[in-house]
């Protein structure tokens, strides 16, 4: 037996030892590549709506502030 089949088969057994199928083990890394994926893309969505609700609003606050201010160059 070569040694990649041995560390193969002794890989095997001992998930199977601890009650995880190899199966099993795949299905839960994919679900948590697929959460992992999701979060970035929410967190994207949510980067890019604060970027554009902070252009749209510093005009708004830079023209509501020059009425009170006391330097007209400013």
């Amino acid at each position: 037996m070569r040694a990649r089949d041995l560390n193969r088969k002794l890989g095997e057994a001992f998930r199977e030892g601890l009650g995880m199928a190899k199966w099993r083990e795949e299905a839960l890394w994919q679900a948590f590549l697929a959460r992992a994926q999701a979060e970035a893309q929410a967190w994207s969505a949510f980067v890019t709506a604060m970027v554009v609700m902070n252009r749209r609003l510093r005009p708004a606050l830079r023209a509501s502030a020059w009425p009170g201010s006391f330097h007209p160059r400013w």
